[in-house]
């Protein structure tokens, strides 16, 4: 039974696609017990077996592993931070479908974000049963769900604005924008991976937004909207509104980032 189950329960702890398996290969061990023993004898091991089975899972998580979730969301959200910001770097450089690497990344974001989703669940699951004191992982993970919404926009925005405009004269303002952004949820990532505060604030992405839209003003200065279309001029502007979207979508991560840093983040 112990060589059984014990690969089976590892391997549940690793993913949650196991969970039956242990119990499924103890019913398998043990279905022909019942063959040698009467009715109430048998009924009356079996709820003895359940019992105790009970009592381990319990002791199992209020000692062993505590609130495997709770801890967990964090770390997943960091990845999924890391995994934002390197999309931002992708599309600092206007690279939204050059190299195989920027391809990628849009799924690997969808990927992440599920698996973040499962975590919450999960974790909440653990807070109303009181196995652990994390604050809630519902707002951090809405938070990071615009965050996603944020970077669709603007890859959107940028795949269908006209390419000489972005890249003759909005390229480096947008480029520093954007690499702002990108640091900026870098560091946050690694405050949620630390469970510490984040040691920066956003005065650098605020400064590289007024950036861009100053490159906007030079553009209209210099007649160059003109040339184009409503819907080209359209985008442009999007792209500074989706920006300060970001940002404020930023400052709040910081302050969920925050929320579960020191012992406030501390399991029971």
């Amino acid at each position: 039974l112990v060589v059984a189950v014990a690969p089976l329960t590892f391997a549940a702890a690793v993913s949650a696609g196991f969970r039956i398996a242990p119990i499924t290969a103890i019913i398998v061990l043990l279905s022909t017990t019942g063959s040698t023993l009467g009715p109430l004898a048998f009924a009356l091991d079996r709820i003895l077996e359940i019992g105790l089975g009970c009592v381990i899972g319990l002791a199992v998580s209020l000692l062993v592993a505590p609130a495997r979730a709770a801890r967990a969301v964090t770390g997943q959200a960091a990845g999924l931070a890391r995994l934002l910001a390197s999309q931002l770097a992708a599309l600092a450089r206007l690279d939204v479908e050059e190299t195989p690497e920027a391809k990628a990344l849009p799924p690997a974001v969808r990927r992440s974000l599920s698996r973040l989703e499962t975590l919450a669940g999960e974790a909440a699951r653990e807070r109303r049963s009181r196995l652990s004191a994390a604050p809630d992982p519902d707002p951090l993970l809405r938070t990071l769900t615009r965050l996603r919404h944020d970077l669709v926009l603007l890859r959107r925005a940028i795949a269908e604005a006209d390419e000489d405009v972005l890249r003759v004269h909005l390229a480096e303002a947008w480029d520093r924008a954007a690499t702002a952004a990108a640091s900026r949820l870098r560091n946050l990532a690694d405050a949620l991976s630390a469970g510490r505060r984040p040691d920066r604030d956003g005065a650098d992405l605020v400064a590289a937004i007024a950036g861009y839209r100053e490159a906007i003003d030079g553009m209209r200065r210099r007649q160059v909207t003109r040339t184009l279309s409503t819907d080209g001029v359209g985008r442009i502007f999007w792209l500074a509104f989706t920006l300060e979207q970001l940002r404020r979508n930023l400052d709040d991560l910081a302050e969920r980032a925050a929320d579960f840093a020191g012992p406030a983040a501390s399991d029971g």
